[in-house]
């Protein structure tokens, strides 16, 4: 029954997530205006590498169409626009599953429109993926279990100007933020 096979997966996602610390109560957001950061956003990770890569699903949005589809969630859509863009222009390449660096290079946003965005919100949400499997994900290098250099300064320019920041990693494994 796929209907119920498709229920239980919904349940079993919302299980799945953990939230580690919400300090200010940054969530949930509620009837407010946020921006979110990250082409993890729009390249949503949903399965791993190896036997559990390359998962077909006949019902799968990614997080930037489901935050749009939260009624109570005023999303900046010029900042997601900004980052759809960037994405169509270098869309993610994992054709080689056992010798790609999966972590897809990060987008940094020039500090204007870092800057602007915070000018729309005081929220915002920053998005970080990985694809995880085949031992890749737990190596101790920049792209695997620590962040990448343009993650980190994603990370560092994000914080600076908005007053509420949460981070959102969309992976299998861990992932080292620090």
């Amino acid at each position: 029954d796929i209907k119920k096979l498709a229920d239980f997966s919904t349940e079993l996602c919302a299980e799945g997530a953990v939230l580690l610390k919400n300090d200010g109560n940054m969530l949930p957001v509620r009837d407010e205006k946020i921006s979110v950061f990250g082409r993890t956003q729009i390249n949503y990770l949903k399965s791993g590498t190896g036997s559990g890569g390359a998962v077909n699903v006949r019902n799968s949005i990614n997080i930037l169409d489901g935050l749009r589809d939260n009624e109570h969630i005023i999303l900046n859509e010029e900042l997601a626009a900004d980052y759809e863009r960037l994405v169509k222009e270098h869309p993610a390449d994992y054709s080689n599953t056992f010798e790609s660096d999966f972590t897809d290079k990060e987008f940094v946003p020039d500090d204007a429109i870092i800057e602007k965005a915070s000018e729309f919100s005081d929220k915002a949400i920053v998005i970080i993926g990985r694809v995880s499997g085949e031992s890749y994900d737990n190596v101790p290098r920049e792209g695997s279990f620590c962040l990448t250099p343009n993650e980190r300064e994603l990370l560092k320019k994000v914080t600076g100007l908005f007053k509420q920041t949460a981070v959102l990693i969309n992976c299998g494994n861990t992932v080292n933020i620090k």
